[in-house]
């Protein structure tokens, strides 16, 4: 295992743009500050902590709106790594509740469609179709590490898709 922070690793996640919170269809992957003294295990450490980042940027936006997150609720494919999920918790330095049995997101969508028709207004009932598995507490002892990361994965996209300045001898 590699440690948090992947020894100084960045990725940026945009392998097919990214939608969300930056809309930006030309995004492009990046790996950066990469070494000789990386391994494989770094660069999937840095991976997995990238899209830890991405959701912290999500929660960000959110509460910047006004939308203040009290919960994380995670399940389908990725809820099933544990050590992806406490990275997660990590990073936002709040408890990832796993959930069990859940049939996917589909259900989300079936819900808000049964309110949206006025089937129900009930938000809470769509909790009888899932049950909580184990709940991962964040380790205080990273919140510093995590701290700079996401610091330095907003900082990355900021430089790299700042406007070019202006060579010298350009006429105009």
């Amino acid at each position: 295992a590699r440690p948090a922070g992947a020894d100084g690793l960045t990725i940026l996640p945009y392998f097919l743009g990214e939608k969300t919170p930056i809309h930006d269809p030309a995004a492009r992957g990046v790996i950066d500050g990469l070494t000789l003294s990386h391994d494989i295990g770094h660069v999937w450490r840095a991976l997995l902590e990238a899209y830890a980042y991405a959701i912290a940027h999500h929660v960000e936006v959110l509460n910047d709106m006004g939308h203040q997150t009290e919960r994380y609720l995670v399940s389908d494919g990725g809820s099933n790594s544990r050590i992806w999920m406490q990275i997660v918790a990590d990073v936002l330095q709040k408890p990832v509740q796993r959930l069990t049995g859940h049939p996917g997101s589909c259900i989300g969508a079936a819900w808000t469609a049964a309110i949206g028709v006025g089937l129900t207004d009930d938000w809470s009932g769509v909790s009888g179709f899932v049950s909580f598995a184990d709940r991962l507490d964040p380790d205080p002892r990273k919140a510093d590490i995590y701290r700079d990361g996401y610091r330095r994965y907003r900082d990355l996209y900021a430089r790299l898709s700042a406007p070019a300045a202006t060579g010298a001898g350009s006429s105009s």
